[in-house]
């Protein structure tokens, strides 16, 4: 029989209440509350925790834990300063999907007109569709989010051929040319990101690659991250 003479985590009802109510997938649910032990376990409010200790903590594979660290930290529920890492405790700065889980189904709210829902597979949303779509396919989803992710990859990705025979009049007011930084990859994830969050006039420096290839070499695929830049969006 466990008892608190083995040690207890103090946290807020309030906090704790909004951690047990919020849209999180399973995995996300589970990174927040091992921050939480980690943290409040150890009367910390911040700490510098290791995706390793995340990760053996949560009975999780380590890549796993570091991508939904970082969904985390995007929708403001994680917060980090420097090299410590904590639970947010502003919970108006929370930024997490207004849906409601099922099971294996999201339902989303706040919505008029259709009834759109998103199907979850583990810890992504891979489909949105109305209920008359729905009905009309026999219940079956036939396009996922990552097939969309996936042309969006293609499409950005930089053609064959000289810079001046790709990069047209038209499209240098939407994305500023790119320094070759060797892996393709680097450039197709700086691309998509500069488009979606309408940054054409950043440019790929040698900080912002080497912050892509470390993602790429805890093997996260380009359309991983695009995945996770979508997310954050």
């Amino acid at each position: 029989m466990v008892n608190i003479d083995g040690g207890y985590t103090r946290l807020a009802n309030e906090l704790y209440d909004a951690l047990i109510g919020a849209n999180l997938t399973k995995i996300q649910a589970r990174v927040a509350h091992a921050v939480c032990r980690k943290t409040y376990g150890f009367n910390k409010k911040m700490d510098r925790i290791a995706d390793s200790q995340l990760a053996e903590l949560t009975r999780l594979p380590r890549q796993k834990v570091n991508k939904a660290k970082n969904e985390l930290v995007a929708m403001n529920v994680l917060i980090k300063s420097h090299h410590q890492i904590g639970i947010n405790k502003n919970l108006s700065q929370w930024s997490i999907p207004d849906c409601q889980q099922k099971n294996n189904i999201v339902t989303e709210t706040g919505t008029t007109g259709a009834d759109p829902i998103c199907h979850q597979n583990a810890d992504s949303v891979t489909e949105i569709e109305t209920r008359s779509e729905r009905q009309e396919k026999g219940n079956v989803v036939t396009k996922t989010g990552a097939e969309n992710v996936t042309k969006t990859v293609i499409a950005l990705s930089p053609k064959p051929g000289h810079t001046k025979d790709t990069i047209t009049k038209d499209k240098k007011d939407i994305i500023t040319p790119l320094s070759p930084f060797g892996d393709e990859r680097v450039k197709t994830v700086f691309a998509f990101w500069q488009k979606n969050l309408a940054h054409p006039k950043a440019r790929l420096d040698t900080k912002r690659a080497k912050r892509i290839r470390a993602r790429l070499k805890e093997k996260f695929s380009a359309e991983d991250l695009c995945q996770a830049i979508t997310g954050a969006t």
